[in-house]
C-alpha cells in the first residue's frame, strides 16, 4: 500500500453525496471526502491525490485531490496561486489532525489532543476540515511526510520542557546566569497552562471518573483504585474500600459497576489525604478520596475520622 503522503493518480468511479469513489495502482480502491477535491470533477476524470489514511480492514485509501491529472497550470499562474494559499485541514482525527501545506509537496501531520494534567487549554485545538492553518517549524519525516506544531501550540509546548540546570562552584557566580535563573521562577504554573494546586484536604468536590488507576510506581499499593479529574486538572484516587457502601454489599467487582456506570460523568468525592507517587520522571501530588456516605457526612475537620482504617477487630 502506498504510504500516507504518497502522491498517485486516481480515476474517479463514481460519485455519491459530494463523494468521491476512486481506483488507482490497479485494483486499490479508495475515496475523496467533501472539501478535498473540487467541484467541477465527473466520473471517469483523472486526478492528482495525496494518501492521507487508510480504512482497516477494508484497506481503503482516503485521499485529498491536489491537481488534475488533465490540464497543466502556468508556471507563473501555480506559483502565485502557491504564495496566496495557505496550509489546509484535509483530515482531523481524535489526536492528530492532517494539514496539506500551499506546495502540495508533502503531508504533514500536527497533534492537536493534549493531556489535561499537564496542558489546560490549547486554542487550536478545535478545528474542522477545510480550515486554514499556519505551521510552525515542520520536520520532515521522508520527502512526502512531515510532522509539526499548529501556530501557537509550538509556543506552549516548548514552556513544559524544564529549563537546563546550571552547574555553579564556589565563588564563581554568573550574573547573567543568575538572571536568567531568576526569570525561570517568576513562571507560574497556571502561566504556563499547568495544573495548580487549587484543592485542600478535607474538602468536597466534584470530579470526572476518567477510568480505573493506573500506575508504574513500585511503592504504589493502592492500585486497586478509580482515577479521578478534580477541579484544577488536579488527580485524585478513589480506592475500591471507599465507594459507596450500596456497591460493596450488591455487587461481586464494585470498582467494575462503578466505572461503568460513572465513566466521564461527574461524581461528589471528599479528599481524605495527599500522597506522592512515582509517574514517569518526577512524583505527582495525588489526591486519596472518598464517597463512603459515613465519611462525607463527617462535620468534623479532622483527618483520623476519615483516614483509611487500620485498625480491625476480629470476632471468635
Amino acid at each position: 500500500l502506498p504510504a500516507p503522503g504518497s502522491h498517485v493518480v486516481a480515476t474517479i468511479s463514481q460519485i455519491v453525496d459530494e463523494v468521491l469513489f476512486v481506483t488507482f495502482n490497479g485494483k486499490q480502491t479508495g475515496f475523496v471526502r467533501k472539501g478535498n477535491h473540487n467541484d467541477d470533477v465527473k466520473v471517469g476524470n483523472k486526478i492528482k491525490c495525496v494518501v492521507i489514511d487508510y480504512v482497516f480492514p477494508r484497506n481503503d485509501a482516503e485521499l485529498v485531490m491536489v491537481d488534475s491529472a488533465n490540464v497543466k497550470v502556468p508556471k507563473a499562474k501555480k506559483k502565485r496561486e502557491e504564495s496566496d494559499s495557505m496550509c489546509r485541514v484535509v483530515l482531523v482525527k481524535r489526536d492528530y489532525i492532517c494539514v496539506l501545506p500551499s506546495t502540495k509537496k508533502c503531508l504533514v501531520f500536527v497533534p492537536s489532543r493534549f493531556h489535561p494534567n499537564q496542558v489546560v487549554e490549547v486554542k487550536n485545538a478545535r478545528v474542522s476540515v477545510g480550515d486554514n492553518v499556519k505551521i510552525s517549524d515542520p520536520i520532515s519525516l521522508s520527502d512526502n511526510l512531515c510532522i509539526g506544531f499548529l501556530d501557537g501550540d509550538a509556543n506552549l509546548i516548548s514552556k513544559l520542557f524544564p529549563a537546563p540546570k546550571l552547574q555553579t562552584f564556589p565563588g564563581k557566580r554568573s550574573e547573567s546566569k543568575d538572571d536568567q535563573h531568576e526569570d525561570s521562577r517568576k513562571k507560574t504554573k497556571s502561566e504556563l497552562g499547568l495544573r495548580t494546586k487549587s484543592v485542600k484536604n478535607l474538602g468536597v468536590y466534584t470530579g470526572v471518573v476518567v477510568g480505573p488507576w493506573n500506575s508504574d510506581d513500585r511503592n504504589d499499593h493502592g492500585k486497586l483504585a478509580v482515577e479521578i479529574e478534580l477541579p484544577g486538572g488536579n488527580i485524585g484516587r478513589l480506592h475500591a474500600s471507599e465507594l459507596p457502601s450500596r456497591l460493596l454489599m450488591e455487587h461481586s467487582s464494585p470498582l467494575d459497576e462503578f466505572i461503568r456506570r460513572n465513566l466521564k460523568k461527574n461524581v461528589v468525592v471528599k479528599i481524605i489525604n495527599f500522597v506522592a507517587i512515582k509517574k514517569g520522571d518526577q512524583k505527582v501530588r495525588v489526591a486519596e478520596l472518598t464517597m463512603a456516605e459515613s465519611k462525607m457526612s463527617e462535620p468534623r475537620k479532622k483527618a483520623s475520622a476519615v483516614a483509611f482504617q487500620t485498625v480491625f477487630s476480629v470476632c471468635v
